[in-house]
């Protein structure tokens, strides 16, 4: 096979990227590695912005954001101005049969208040859960064994009060559906300072500064 030339980027993990020709066939291949000059890398730069540029231009290749997104996904985003709002708390109970009343302000008292009850009753908790959007049915099913359940001694009333204080977002990206939401140990394990964040910056964070695997 005749050589190639190819002009390509290496990044801060001294990993090597570049862009094959479509004939490339799989295999072994000999790589000769040397510094691009500015009217190189200039050269390259607006090949991949001409490559790219259909693409780029389209408009169904936008960035995704839950804006966009459809009522399912929706769904499971908190809306901010429940937070520390007694009165949409019974407005929310009011509806109900008095007997049900107390479970769900207790329930709802558990999640959007920032002095609210740091524990919930089961007997609370399952009376309420038929009255409970899907998002917050999810969310405190989740907190009630941080708080209550057998996750209590990992976790306990500091965790939900963190929670409470994200708004159930994401502090690092702010990425606000609940089904990704996680409660970090900032300190470890066997400490009680916790941060809310989404799965993927979780991820993220553990590996940066909590593994010693090196």
């Amino acid at each position: 096979m005749n050589l190639v030339e190819l002009i390509g980027d290496v990044d801060e993990q001294h990993q090597l990227h570049v862009d094959l020709p479509p004939d490339m066939q799989p295999g072994p291949v000999k790589i000769t590695v040397r510094p691009a000059t500015e009217e190189e890398d200039g050269d390259w730069k607006a090949l991949i912005n001409h490559s790219w540029a259909k693409d780029w231009g389209d408009t169904q290749e936008d960035i995704y954001t839950l804006e966009d997104g459809n009522e399912k996904e929706q769904k499971y985003v908190i809306p901010q101005d429940r937070f520390d709002n007694p009165d949409y708390i019974e407005h929310r109970v009011r509806a109900l049969p008095i007997s049900s009343q107390g479970a769900l302000r207790t329930a709802l008292r558990y999640l959007y208040l920032s002095n609210g009850p740091v524990n919930l009753p089961r007997k609370r908790l399952k009376i309420a859960e038929s009255f409970l959007d899907p998002a917050e049915l999810m969310l405190v099913r989740w907190l009630y064994t941080r708080t209550n359940g057998k996750e209590r001694r990992n976790y306990g009333a500091n965790a939900l009060i963190q929670a409470r204080f994200a708004h159930y977002r994401c502090e690092r990206c702010g990425f606000p559906d609940v089904r990704t939401i996680e409660l970090d140990h900032v300190r470890g394990i066997v400490g009680k300072t916790f941060s809310c964040l989404c799965a993927n910056c979780h991820t993220t964070k553990s590996r940066k500064e909590d593994w010693t695997g090196k």
